[in-house]
């Protein structure tokens, strides 16, 4: 190879993975070639651990690994966590204030349902709503159930919000972003996913980066 490249940071999702959601044989052969020639490659993802190890199977990671848009941070595959970062609880606190507001109703957006991982879990509103396909390659731990009115005390580490399919999404990020610009954090959509995310304002895939 005649690069001469210190790292390889990579996303999955409309990135290294395919409309099929798995790494093609040619990508998977030229980025192990890069390990083999000592040219560490780092996966930077808003997935879960879990469905990293899923999608991953055959690339030759003995590297960090970057999951939940920088969130957690894994020492490898099979590694402990080498940074954990939490919602700070003004922001927690302020998130389901916006909730309940809009559960109340709003004519322009509907809330259908909300997702958040912890650090001894994940919380769902409507866990019957849930794609169970979906979300079991995402999480060891059966889903608990979330009472926006008496909301858990864990630490929370992002969180996912669904709209209704007839919701106004441009005028439910552009409210809730002047909502949130007090506490700094901003909202994260997906290509080809619904699900928004509100993390730590503190932490990107960038900061992670940097960090590993």
């Amino acid at each position: 190879m005649g690069f001469n490249y210190k790292a390889i940071f990579v996303d999955l999702d409309g990135t290294l993975l395919n409309s099929h959601k798995v790494i093609s044989q040619k990508n998977l052969k030229c980025l192990n070639e890069f390990v083999d020639n000592g040219v560490p490659v780092v996966i930077a993802t808003g997935r879960t651990l879990k469905s990293v190890k899923k999608v991953t199977q055959g690339l030759k990671l003995e590297t960090p690994v970057i999951t939940l848009n920088g969130n957690d941070i894994r020492k490898s595959l099979d590694g402990y966590s080498m940074m954990l970062s939490y919602v700070d609880n003004k922001l927690k606190e302020a998130v389901f204030v916006m909730c309940r507001n809009i559960l109340n109703g709003n004519s322009d957006y509907y809330i259908q349902n909300i997702l958040f991982d912890t650090a001894s879990g994940f919380y769902c509103l409507h866990p019957n709503l849930l794609d169970a396909n979906e979300f079991s390659t995402h999480y060891d731990s059966d889903v608990k159930e979330l009472d926006v009115d008496n909301p858990p005390t864990d630490s929370v580490v992002s969180f996912l919000f669904l709209l209704t399919p007839e919701s106004n999404r441009e005028a439910f990020l552009e409210d809730q972003t002047k909502f949130f610009k007090p506490f700094g954090a901003k909202f994260c959509t997906f290509n080809g996913w619904p699900w928004i995310e509100l993390g730590s304002p503190k932490v990107n895939k960038g900061t992670a980066m940097q960090y590993v």
